[in-house]
């Protein structure tokens, strides 16, 4: 979230209600804690995100939580924290399957400044762009550390990192860039140069990412102000390069997939919405408008990249709605062999059935040749269509299978699942 006055109704609001849950106290914790996914939405969660893998970033998809940082657990009852987005620690959202974390990242006073010599230093906190809400948060070291050590744990995943940047001067972007350098080394997806600018690199797949023997993204607001070459070469501009909303005009599902986005942006940017769901914006007239179950579903069939919650908690029954590949308890047999159902979703089948096959052609859509033939027959089924049997590797991209198999009148389809 930019800041808590986004639509301009200034900051009153803002500092009755902060003065208002002071008085009040800090918030019990939360019993539900990281209470264990469900086994089977844990691993559909898991298998999906590394489908993606080899996908763009414009084409990826993200599960991801809004100002990851600010719960009681993560910073203790400093001032943002009395209006938390979050339950769990960054650490505890890592491993219930969140891989898009975003940090809040101001210029502002703080004992690891004074111990450096300087008054500010980088601090986390949920507040507006002035610092105003800021107190005694965590400065930015201590947070990137975790996610650092969570990551060398994970070899095989990526986190993409949103630092929501108000770090004022050209001094607050060389200590933020400084303290990056030193926690996360080369964990860190380096940009192309740190003399200018580098935007978001929406051709550049996970897949590239762990090859170049980085495992974290890094993206920001702006470049920066001045020079700094160690802001710039680390972290990646996406202003330009993403498109973001809340549910404040409702979502229509597929096909429209509206009001806030068309055909040809989901297509090119990166599209992403997010909650803020803390009682300061609602008051603010900045949030209030929670991402539903039924959102979620409809999201996930129409390319959104990245989905950002409030609340976050390892057994959400929203989880589920973000799941567009395997069926409830599915697979259910350890075969390899699944099909596509007319729901659209997935589940194991005898490998010597035989059945229509979902076929990738080169521009990405979808053929079903007529002929119904047994699983071992599918690769050599769809090479002679001048196709791939290749497995949906996003919501949107099941979705035009689900769409291609209807219109072929097929019924259940073989699809490749890796």
């Amino acid at each position: 979230m930019r800041g808590l006055s986004i639509r301009g109704r200034g900051v009153g609001a803002a500092i009755l209600a902060v003065a208002w849950l002071v008085a009040l106290g800090a918030p019990a914790a939360h019993a539900d804690g990281a209470a264990a996914t469900p086994s089977w939405v844990q691993q559909s969660l898991e298998s999906q995100f590394h489908l993606g893998d080899s996908l763009p970033l414009r084409s990826s998809d993200w599960v991801g939580t809004h100002n990851s940082f600010n719960s009681v657990k993560e910073v203790g009852l400093a001032l943002s924290a009395l209006d938390p987005n979050q339950k769990l620690t960054l650490t505890e959202q890592l491993d219930a399957g969140v891989r898009q974390l975003e940090i809040d990242v101001h210029w502002f006073p703080s004992l690891s400044g004074l111990l450096s010599g300087s008054l500010q230093a980088p601090v986390v906190c949920h507040a507006l762009d002035s610092g105003l809400g800021c107190s005694t948060e965590k400065a930015l070291g201590p947070i990137l550390t975790e996610v650092a050590t969570w990551s060398r744990a994970h070899p095989d995943d990526v986190v993409l990192v949103y630092l929501e940047d108000h770090l004022s001067n050209e001094k607050g972007y060389q200590t933020a860039g400084s303290v990056i350098a030193d926690k996360l080394g080369s964990l860190v997806y380096r940009t192309p140069n740190s003399t200018s600018c580098s935007t978001m690199p929406l051709s550049v797949s996970r897949s590239q990412i762990l090859a170049s023997g980085a495992r974290i993204l890094l993206l920001g607001n702006s470049c920066g102000v001045g020079n700094d070459p160690a802001w710039r070469s680390n972290v990646f501009d996406w202003h330009a390069s993403h498109l973001e909303a809340q549910v404040e005009n409702g979502f229509e599902g597929w096909p429209a997939c509206g009001p806030d986005f068309t055909a040809a942006q989901y297509a090119t940017r990166f599209t992403r919405y997010f909650e803020e769901m803390g009682l300061i914006s609602k008051l603010d007239q900045a949030g209030g408008w929670p991402l539903t179950a039924d959102d979620i579903a409809a999201m996930t069939k129409c390319g959104v990249n990245m989905l950002s919650l409030d609340n976050w908690s390892a057994s959400d029954p929203r989880l589920a709605s973000m799941i567009w590949s395997w069926a409830p308890g599915e697979p259910s047999s350890s075969s390899g062999c699944a099909v596509q159902g007319s729901d659209g979703r997935w589940s194991s089948a005898a490998c010597t059935d035989t059945h229509q096959v979902a076929c990738q052609l080169t521009d990405g859509s979808w053929t079903i040749p007529d002929a119904a033939v047994p699983q071992a027959s599918a690769e050599t089924t769809c090479t002679d269509a001048g196709a791939s049997f290749a497995p949906p590797r996003t919501g949107s991209q099941n979705q035009a299978l689900l769409q291609a198999a209807g219109a072929a009148d097929s019924g259940d389809v073989w699809v490749a699942t890796s």
